[in-house]
């Protein structure tokens, strides 16, 4: 996702973007800037005419767009969400076990590893490592939040 909105928005300027992609998160069309069908170059050259040509809603919209990128992409933001994801994640632990159980065959590559700690599932176990990732997310409020983009 490109930055280039997030920042315009930091500086108080409205954001013409494409309406696809990163933008549609980014911008809140009409608020904080425009969003134009893509590779449309006729809807684009009317959303800059129509800021060029109104100063007062370009303001508007900057301060609007400013205000957004204040409370949603500061990085003080993310910090804080991702300690307070860590802090919920270390309340869950997740369990250490090998899919297949103590006795179940190590991966050749996992082999010397034995010793470890960490054992990376064979590949016909990754649906079942999936499936418990899943739950786990499923279960932390914070991660459930995440990745529900």
């Amino acid at each position: 996702m490109s930055l280039m909105p997030s920042e315009a928005m930091a500086l108080a300027r409205p954001v013409i973007a494409p309406r696809e992609g990163g933008p549609l998160v980014i911008v809140v069309d009409g608020e904080t800037g425009l969003l134009v069908p893509p590779r449309d170059a006729s809807a684009l050259a009317d959303a800059l005419a129509a800021l060029l040509g109104d100063p007062a809603r370009r303001a508007t919209m900057g301060r609007a767009g400013r205000a957004r990128a204040e409370a949603v992409f500061d990085i003080r933001h993310h910090v804080a969400a991702m300690e307070a994801l860590f802090e919920q994640v270390l309340q869950h632990p997740v369990s250490t076990e090998r899919p297949g159980g103590p006795e179940a065959e190590l991966p050749q590559s996992s082999a010397r590893l034995a010793g470890a700690s960490v054992i990376r599932p064979r590949s016909d176990d990754r649906r079942v490592d999936g499936a418990r990732r899943r739950k786990h997310i499923e279960n932390v409020p914070q991660l459930k939040q995440l990745y529900a983009c």
